[in-house]
């Protein structure tokens, strides 16, 4: 992606990708990836980077790691699902997986590239749900 794109430029840029992606009927869960970390590099560099699969964390391994640059903490973890697949809640078959990385995440989002679901610090609820499209 570009440097110097606003944001609302940035979000239009990874909802086509996205969307070209998706319309091949050909996709994964793992097939949006490389769109997420440049959009999430785009909005957080210099301060941060997106670091797709990092290295395992003590309560799993993540999809993607915030990491602050000048000391190399994780400050965030996001966990991928599939575009409009159910249970990005983590009430049925993500559960075990979803609570685990909230008790242990002191910021930790689940996300289907189209919604996103903050929580903080163990909370069971989301701090912030955001849809930003359809597909």
């Amino acid at each position: 992606m570009q440097k110097n794109l606003s944001i609302e430029n940035l979000l239009d840029e990874y909802y086509k990708a996205l969307n070209a992606t998706y319309s091949t009927h050909d996709a994964s869960e793992y097939s949006y990836r490389s769109a997420l970390e440049n959009l999430l590099n785009s909005l957080l560099q210099p301060e941060y980077q997106a670091i797709n699969e990092p290295r395992n964390m003590t309560c799993g391994k993540p999809d993607i790691s915030i990491i602050r640059k000048r000391d190399a903490v994780t400050v965030a973890s996001i966990e991928t699902k599939d575009i409009n697949k159910p249970d990005l809640e983590g009430k049925g078959r993500n559960q075990e997986q979803f609570d685990r990385y909230k008790k242990a995440m002191n910021h930790a989002v689940f996300t289907d590239y189209l919604r996103f679901l903050f929580y903080e610090s163990g909370n069971d609820t989301p701090i912030l749900d955001i849809r930003i499209g359809t597909c």
